[in-house]
């Protein structure tokens, strides 16, 4: 009887000693398969001249007018970003409790602060309104199951056209990186942080951040370039693939994470370690 008590108690502190308060900051080597995608599942997106929602975002906001004399997407989604950015400040711990990106906005107004989630959904809705798709993109630790706190961080990434290519922005610390002035997704910004890159830069849409401040925002998301997810059909339909209405990205020989900060289960996510499966293209509806 001593022995299964001796066994139960060196159980009970192993398990103890596996949760963490706070993610580790260590940006770990990530690699991914590249093979030609097999996954039936899409991307899809809402026709922007058909959906009543992002019509009337654009018509309120007037973001057509406020985007039309810019050259490219990528000028675009500079400026949206950084025209997110301002409508508040960064509360993470202000759950809006909603998917109305109106009534955000509109609480935005009234002097509500949010989360970076909020940042993300917002952006997001604001650029697909005027053609450019864009998803919601949740960031996640690689210690995620174990960690209490700040186990995650929601950035934008937007399909942009001409360069047939996702990038990664983030619409809460303002910026979007890039290699050689070419945007990248957050997978290469992730590889970019790895190999250390002397061509990493971060913009907004004022220009290029100045080192100082691109080497502290790149130290601090370095942490949260592990696990990538986003939702599968961002359309009104909000339909599933395979029962599972998120498509989640895990690097090759990691577990696929099932709970998120100890007791969130997270069972809504289909899993896969090829890139071009979460980087496919995507559909308007």
């Amino acid at each position: 009887m001593k022995h299964i008590w001796l066994l139960l108690l060196i159980s009970v502190i192993t398990l103890s000693n596996c949760k963490n308060k706070y993610p580790s900051k260590k940006v770990h080597e990530i690699n991914f398969s590249k093979n030609d995608t097999l996954m039936s599942c899409d991307f899809i997106f809402s026709n922007p001249k058909q959906d009543s929602s992002l019509i009337a975002l654009k018509t309120k906001y007037n973001l057509d007018s406020l985007t039309k004399k810019l050259d490219n997407d990528v000028e675009k989604v500079l400026y949206l970003t950084n025209w997110v950015h301002k409508r508040w400040q960064h509360d993470g711990n202000h759950n809006s409790g909603t998917n109305n990106v109106l009534e955000i906005l509109q609480r935005a107004e009234n002097g509500e602060n949010f989360r970076c989630v909020e940042y993300g959904k917002v952006l997001s809705a604001c650029l697909n309104s005027i053609g450019i798709p864009t998803r919601t993109l949740g960031l996640k630790t690689k210690d995620v199951e174990y960690t209490e706190y700040n186990a995650g961080h929601v950035v934008s990434e937007a399909y942009i056209k001409e360069l047939k290519k996702w990038i990664f922005i983030d619409p809460q610390i303002n910026y979007v990186p890039f290699h050689n002035d070419i945007p990248l997704n957050a997978v290469e910004y992730q590889r970019n942080i790895i190999d250390k890159s002397s061509s990493l830069k971060l913009k907004d849409f004022t220009g290029t951040l100045n080192e100082q401040k691109a080497a502290e925002f790149t130290k601090w998301i370095g942490k949260y370039l592990y696990f990538f997810d986003s939702k599968l059909d961002n359309s009104k339909t909000g339909s599933s693939c395979q029962n599972k209405s998120y498509l989640m990205l895990v690097p090759l020989k990691s577990n696929f994470p099932k709970v998120f900060q100890i007791k969130h289960k997270m069972d809504y996510l289909l899993y896969t370690n090829n890139l071009n499966d979460f980087y496919k293209a995507p559909i308007i509806q």
